[in-house]
């Protein structure tokens, strides 16, 4: 009976740690959240305070610093490091182990990132990424500005790199996409917004238009007798030169007939 007790317990204990696990990731930030408002240290015991970063930040976790699995995981991610550099994202490990184990691992594989050490889970815990009671579930995640976009949990050491690039290189393809939407959309708003210049070029000329012919029109008729008239009073006082010119005429004339004016 002890014997069949005994394994009836070995048999229960995997279903229910997985139980447990699962309930840990149910708990945990879902896509579109916010990065956990904390600070880790990294090997050298600089906080690091996640929310600060801005772009791309890729996370990646693993149950050990050293040992094969982690090993191989975090190595993949050191081979890949230029590839995510050129899509300006930002990478940190991520494990339980203290900032001693993180430096050893680091310095061992002359990694270009840097180790987070999350001793009390205070970001493994809501990231979905802890185990019960303790331990590490090996995953990765991809935030923009702070917010979840891409998350994987229990994955393969070997996976676990290639995966993570090809989500963020399909998101950056998706963000570029998305910005040439609205140039193209901008190219036909040109066309709308035609209408309104339409609108405003007819506006001006039916105003413009009629006014100077309507009170353009009447005001030199208007203007133009009473301009007239003071003409024809001119009139007499151009008569002294009519006079004037009437004496030359019969100068003129006289001239012609032969007469001599000046002897009379």
């Amino acid at each position: 009976m002890a014997t069949t007790r005994k394994r009836s317990s070995e048999q229960a204990s995997p279903s229910a740690k997985k139980a447990k696990a699962e309930s840990n990731r149910s708990n945990a930030i879902a896509i579109g959240d916010q990065i956990p408002d904390v600070t880790i240290p990294d090997q050298d015991g600089k906080e690091v305070a996640l929310r600060d970063i801005k772009g791309v930040l890729v996370l990646f976790s693993y149950p050990k610093a050293s040992t094969p699995g982690c090993t191989r995981q975090t190595r993949g991610f050191g081979e890949h490091y230029a590839e995510f550099a050129k899509l300006n994202a930002t990478v940190y490990g991520l494990s339980a182990d203290s900032e001693k184990a993180q430096t050893t691992f680091k310095t061992k594989l002359g990694l270009p990132f840097g180790l987070l050490s999350d001793t009390k889970y205070e970001l493994l815990g809501p990231l979905g990424g802890k185990k019960s009671p303790k331990g590490v579930i090996r995953s990765h995640w991809v935030f923009v500005d702070g917010k979840l976009v891409f998350a994987e949990h229990g994955v393969k050491p070997d996976a676990s790199p290639v995966d993570t690039l090809e989500a963020v290189k399909s998101r950056t393809e998706s963000e570029a996409e998305s910005e040439s939407k609205p140039v193209s959309e901008s190219e036909s708003k040109p066309g709308s917004e035609s209408m309104p210049e339409s609108d405003v070029e007819p506006k001006p000329e039916s105003d413009a238009e009629p006014k100077p012919e309507s009170n353009g029109e009447p005001k030199p008729e208007s203007n133009a007798e009473p301009d007239a008239e003071p003409e024809s009073e001119a009139k007499p006082e151009a008569k002294p030169d009519s006079v004037s010119d009437s004496g030359s005429t019969t100068e003129a004339e006289a001239e012609s007939t032969g007469s001599e004016p000046a002897a009379i």
